[in-house]
């Protein structure tokens, strides 16, 4: 990945920015900096591509902090119930390189860009895990077992099994190999309003009016 990164920046920028930009932006983990950041977010894009390099690019939302970092090396979060999830979920089975993007829209218009190798964990196998102690096997950590339990995920699993909300099914567990910052002077700045609730599995008619996108206003073939 460095030396694509590296090819790119010698083919559009000058010599001395290719040389600055690994040694001033980019590490191998994420420093306290970078899990300060991914815990103050809402939100996450995943990339992932299956084993013939077809690539996905995908969103998810959940409660703030609902992505953790359990160690410098370590990210774990859930995924919901929904077939968005499982189409990350197959190209990870087959292709484990993933690319995380975290966007601060709010104050300052940063990026944090993680890449690593993820693995797939069933919701069950985890919590099985964090009950007799092996979590830290699954999760693959040099941390010792007594640093996880099953209070660990507590808040996170509740707040995902009350009514209206979706459930997690499984959770994907990222081994960083590289991270790194960006101030985007061109990311927006946005003001969070208050959100509208409309219940999972309904269309409200005035959501879904005239010159608005609906999947039912798509055509059936594209090209």
């Amino acid at each position: 990945m460095e030396a694509v990164r590296n090819n790119a920046h010698a083919a559009f920028t000058t010599s001395k920015r290719v040389v600055m930009f690994p040694k001033r932006k980019a590490t191998h983990y994420l420093h306290p900096a970078m899990r300060e950041f991914i815990s103050r977010r809402h939100m996450v894009f995943i990339a992932t591509a299956d084993a013939r390099g077809h690539a996905d690019s995908s969103v998810r939302f959940g409660p703030l902090g609902f992505v953790q970092t359990l160690d410098e090396n370590t990210i774990l979060y859930p995924e919901y119930r929904g077939g968005e999830s499982l189409a990350s979920a197959d190209n990870i089975l087959e292709n484990p390189y993933v690319g995380m993007l975290f966007i601060d829209s709010f104050q300052h218009g940063l990026e944090l860009h993680v890449n690593g190798r993820a693995k797939v964990v069933e919701n069950a196998e985890l919590l099985n895990s964090l009950a007799d102690g092996t979590a830290h096997e699954i999760l693959e950590t040099p941390l010792s077992a007594q640093n996880y339990s099953a209070e660990m995920l507590e808040p996170l699993v509740q707040a995902t099994l009350t009514i209206n909300k979706p459930r997690v099914e499984r959770w994907i567990v990222v081994k960083v190999t590289g991270a790194y910052i960006h101030r985007a002077k061109h990311v927006p700045l946005f003001r969070k309003g208050k959100r509208k609730d409309i219940p999972r599995g309904t269309v409200e008619q005035n959501f879904t009016g005239s010159g608005r996108l609906t999947a039912s206003a798509l055509p059936t073939t594209l090209g």
